[in-house]
């Protein structure tokens, strides 16, 4: 069954081409896809299908897709589905949709250089295994970089739209 479905990549990096639209569903990219496997996916509605329809930023599963590469490494006709991850995880950042974790690491990332920052324990374990201190990383540069593409912007106005949102919340409660 070949599936027609109008989308446009949101990203200017993500070139728009005619390929991405078209999937036969042969579900071959589900007999090898991690997110189809500890899902509730059956063998012709798989996650490359999901990502074919409205919602999907809303959906943790989303965020469950490694970029592993194998349903595009498997794919018989070049499609090309992690065009679409990506652009629908940033759709979904955008919208503050994206679980909490992605924005912490993100905010991490801007704030310290790293998704997962060190602490004393780790220095101490570092230190004790005879390992090199970690690196001071140019954080500087990474919110050059982050007002440049745009990520900054993004993540300040998902996390205005979720605060808005949690108060109009508490003020209807």
């Amino acid at each position: 069954m070949l599936l027609r479905e109008s989308f446009q990549a949101h990203d200017s990096q993500l070139e728009p081409r005619a390929e991405v639209e078209y999937c036969l569903q042969c579900a071959v990219c589900g007999l090898v896809c991690v997110v189809n496997q500890a899902e509730a996916y059956d063998p012709r509605h798989t996650f490359v299908y999901d990502l074919f329809n409205q919602g999907i930023e809303a959906k943790e599963t989303l965020w469950g897709c490694p970029t592993c590469h194998k349903c595009e490494e498997r794919c018989p006709y070049n499609f090309r589905p992690l065009e679409l991850v990506k652009a629908h995880k940033e759709a979904a950042l955008a919208a503050g949709l994206a679980p909490e974790a992605v924005y912490g690491e993100l905010e991490s990332l801007l704030s310290t250089g790293s998704a997962f920052p060190g602490s004393n324990v780790t220095e101490r374990r570092r230190s004790k295994l005879g390992l090199p201190d970690l690196p001071v990383r140019p954080v500087n540069e990474l919110a050059i970089i982050a007002e440049h593409t745009g990520l900054a912007g993004k993540l300040a106005a998902a996390r205005l739209a979720q605060r808005l949102k949690k108060e109009e919340g508490e003020s209807n409660a």
